[in-house]
């Protein structure tokens, strides 16, 4: 037997208000912290990104202004920055020894 219209639309109705949980309450907190802990991690990686680039910016600008670094010289000092960073990245040397050679070398102690 063919269903009507009427028929067809009263069954979807009734089958779309019907609420279908596929988790458990225990799974559904468990997806909730992890997406928590997620977003936590990627608004960390946001604002280290700005706050290097504001640091970045400050000691940019006063090389321009009290030792008069131009920007052809200002794009070489960052492109150095990026290969140092890059050593980092590599593993080659760790964010300790740069805080340690600035220490032992031209004792300023940066943290």
């Amino acid at each position: 037997m063919e269903m009507s219209r009427q028929q067809r639309r009263s069954l979807e109705r009734q089958s779309s208000k019907k609420p279908t949980y596929d988790m458990t309450r225990t799974q559904v907190v468990e997806a909730t912290k992890t997406t928590i802990a997620q977003e936590i991690e990627k608004a960390k990686k946001e604002l280290s990104i700005y706050y290097t680039g504001v640091i970045a910016s400050a000691f940019f600008i006063s090389l321009h202004d009290e030792y008069g670094f131009g920007k052809k010289r200002l794009k070489t000092l960052l492109a150095a920055v990026g290969n140092t960073m890059d050593s980092v990245t590599a593993g080659t040397v760790s964010l300790e020894d740069l805080v340690q050679i600035c220490k032992d070398e031209f004792d300023i102690d940066v943290l």
